[in-house]
């Protein structure tokens, strides 16, 4: 809701937080999940005979997506892209309405 009333550039700032905060996140991810995989390394698996290890590594490889698509928005929103444009636009009337019969949310 606040973004359909902050200006344009209160919509940019925003949704910078709001990447910085999934960037940290990811970041967090990657610390801790290799914290995890380093502890649990040693350990062996019994029934599959493989590194317990291997339990956190989607954990570290989940948290490097995230930086890298948090990394990529924030390049591009300082790039000038409009990559926030098609989020800022409602829908036309007509489609509102149309989604309003079939009682879907938008």
């Amino acid at each position: 809701v606040l973004l359909y009333v902050l200006p344009k550039g209160g919509k940019r700032w925003l949704r910078m937080i709001s990447d910085l905060v999934a960037l940290a996140f990811g970041i967090g991810m990657i610390w801790y999940g290799s914290q995890l995989v380093a502890l649990t390394w040693g350990a062996t698996l019994p029934s599959l005979g493989i590194s317990g290890g291997w339990d956190y590594v989607p954990l570290v490889a989940g948290g490097a997506l995230i930086v890298l698509f948090t990394l990529e928005r924030i390049v591009l929103r300082l790039s000038g892209a409009p990559i926030d444009d098609a989020l800022d636009e409602l829908p036309p009337a007509e489609v509102a309405a149309e989604l309003d019969t079939a009682n879907v949310k938008v």
